[in-house]
């Protein structure tokens, strides 16, 4: 009787996981969200970079509209708004300017 017993004990599957395989789990989820995050963030950083250089074309763009429109060179980032270039001034963070010559330059790039 107690043979049965324990041979029915033995063949009986384990209900449950063990702290130890919910700690190998927990462990291999951390690193993988550990990488998913490290991948996004270098996502972000060249999202901006792609950003800024596309202001800076419509920038370009603008002043080059301008400049055939009105026939003299804009001062200003500023005057390619007032005279509605632009619909609004490039974001701060980039930099975009002009100089004298005409050249667009963005520093946020």
């Amino acid at each position: 009787m107690l043979r049965r017993r324990i041979q029915a004990l033995r063949l009986r599957p384990e209900a449950g996981s063990t702290l130890n395989e919910l700690l190998v789990v927990g462990v291999v989820l951390g690193a993988l969200g550990g990488i998913a995050a490290s991948s996004v963030s270098g996502l972000t950083g060249k999202g901006r970079a792609v950003a800024c250089k596309a202001e800076k074309q419509t920038v370009e763009i603008a002043y080059q509209a301008y400049v055939a429109n009105e026939n003299t060179k804009p001062a200003t980032v500023d005057d390619l708004v007032t005279a509605g270039y632009l619909n609004a001034e490039p974001a701060a963070a980039n930099g975009i300017t002009l100089d004298a010559t005409g050249a667009v330059t963005a520093t946020g790039c």
